[in-house]
């Protein structure tokens, strides 16, 4: 654990990829999917732009678990 902690800064890149970057492409999407899709779609779309970091968190949680 210590060796993979002395990684801090690919875990921050991972981190801000997973939380930050993802829903910021869901949200600048907009402009380009709004003529296309409903904003109903689009609402969906946003959710998969922002359940890889809920799915990775659940992953994170249940690893620790076990």
């Amino acid at each position: 654990m210590i060796a993979a902690a002395s990684h801090w800064r690919l875990h921050v890149l991972v981190l801000l990829t997973t939380f930050v970057l993802f829903p910021l492409f869901g949200l600048a999407s907009k402009p380009l999917l709004s003529p296309l899709v409903t904003p109903t779609l689009y609402a969906g779309v946003l959710f998969l732009c922002t359940l890889p970091s809920t799915v990775q968190s659940s992953i994170a949680f249940t690893a620790c678990m076990n």
